[in-house]
């Protein structure tokens, strides 16, 4: 495992002189934690380092915690998977009577994704709305397919699920997570995130703005718990990874269920994949404009799992973790490196610019052979440039951090970045 060490932090440290990464990784091989290390900083005005003991943001990584909950509540005998969730939302009754607690844990209840809506990120979630006034925001838009039919990831649904462990459990959803899963396994540096609580060693986000980092913005994220909105650290996670093989709260075949794939690779909370041969179970997070960005992967034949927690950077986790992987497994790899430039003549990126409108709005220009993506619009994101070169079909290289965007483009010639649309004229 000593040569397996130095690689790994080899590895990692040609990254670091590559592009920038402020963040937390840890990798476990058969039960036993064989590299943990921290880079850059958890606070810049104060230049503390992060370290194994720093709290990071876990985002979407929250929705483990939520699947579990509902799980517990079941063997409990206090709910079942298979009923209906109108059952706990008599008081909306445009709710799809057939939609049941599975297809909200499953992301196939046809539910709209509150990230969707019109500048959801850098508008609603700035604000302290009451949880029924949140609701409302979707609860009542059509469906995009009948129940079951289709997966759409929907953090709205994770939202729903968090109602309902407050009504089952007649408790509130912080409260439950902490004395029925943090405490238990012993997760003392796990909970619930908020900009008005003071958390000790919780890492600051730090947002890429051009070339400059800057304080994450301003995120209200009491609406968003059971989706997002759970801090915890490295090694914390390593417990929970721990706890999953070997726990006295969750007999196996409820373990079995959540990590079982029921359409597209999705289980309970957690993406269902082969690498390398093993069975796989993983799940990332990150929010627009908060800096961090998360990831865990556990491989289940060999007890093994890398996790990468971050606050700012926005580094390749899938990238990052699958690199690793490789290392531990003897499998190929390629050592860090910058994408090479591809050579597009300036008039075929000019499709590319114009107005984009969906859960964030920006403006995206051509400047030579580079594209500027420019969330300034009305001067209340600040100095937000962005500045891209090509790499590939429809796919261009962040010049300052190592993030990649894709465009898509429909048969009717529809431009659309991360799912928001290019306005035409």
């Amino acid at each position: 495992m000593e040569n397996t060490q130095k690689e790994i932090k080899n590895y990692l440290e040609k990254y670091n002189k590559l592009w920038p990464f402020g963040g937390s990784i840890i990798t476990s091989f058969k039960n036993n934690v064989i590299f943990s290390e921290s880079y850059g900083k958890a606070n810049f005005e104060f230049d503390i380092d992060n370290n194994e003991n720093t709290k990071y943001r876990l985002y979407s990584l929250s929705k483990q915690f939520t699947a579990f909950a509902i799980m517990l509540l079941e063997y409990n005998g206090l709910l079942n998977v298979h009923e209906p969730i109108y059952k706990y939302f008599q008081e909306y009754p445009e709710i799809n009577k057939k939609i049941a607690i599975h297809h909200l844990l499953t992301h196939t209840s046809g539910i709209i994704d509150y990230f969707t809506l019109p500048n959801f990120v850098y508008n609603t979630l700035r604000l302290n709305i009451d949880i029924n006034d949140f609701l409302l925001l979707f609860i009542n838009k059509p469906l995009l397919f009948n129940p079951g039919n289709d997966l759409k990831y929907s953090g709205s649904g994770y939202t729903l699920l968090r109602l309902i462990i407050e009504k089952v459990a007649n408790i509130g959803f912080e409260e439950y997570l902490k004395e029925n899963i943090f405490k238990p396994f012993e997760m003392n540096d796990t909970g619930l995130f908020s900009e008005y609580k003071i958390i000790p060693n919780m890492a600051n986000g730090y947002d890429h703005r051009g070339t400059e980092l800057s304080k994450s913005i301003f995120i209200e994220m009491n609406n968003l718990y059971g989706a997002g909105g759970a801090y915890s650290t490295i090694l914390d996670l390593y417990r929970w990874d721990q706890k999953l093989y070997f726990n006295k709260l969750l007999p196996k075949k409820y373990i079995e269920r959540m990590l079982t794939p029921y359409k597209n690779n999705y289980g309970y909370g957690w993406g269902i994949y082969k690498i390398f041969n093993q069975k796989v179970v993983q799940h990332g997070g990150a929010l627009p404009g908060t800096g961090g960005i998360t990831c865990i992967r556990r491989f289940l034949d060999t007890n093994s799992m890398i996790a990468v927690l971050s606050n700012y950077g926005v580094p390749d986790v899938w990238k990052i973790t699958n690199d690793i992987a490789a290392i531990i497994f003897n499998q190929e790899y390629k050592h860090p490196m910058k994408p090479k430039k591809m050579q597009i003549y300036e008039k075929d990126l000019k499709k590319y610019e114009g107005y984009y409108n969906g859960f964030m709005e920006f403006i995206i220009k051509v400047k030579k052979d580079k594209l500027l993506l420019d969330f300034n619009l009305t001067g209340k994101y600040g100095t937000h440039v962005f500045c891209y070169y090509p790499i590939g079909k429809n796919i261009f290289q962040n010049t300052s951090i190592d993030e990649k965007i894709q465009f898509e483009e429909d048969k009717n010639g529809n431009i659309s970045l991360w799912g928001i649309q290019k306005i035409k004229k």
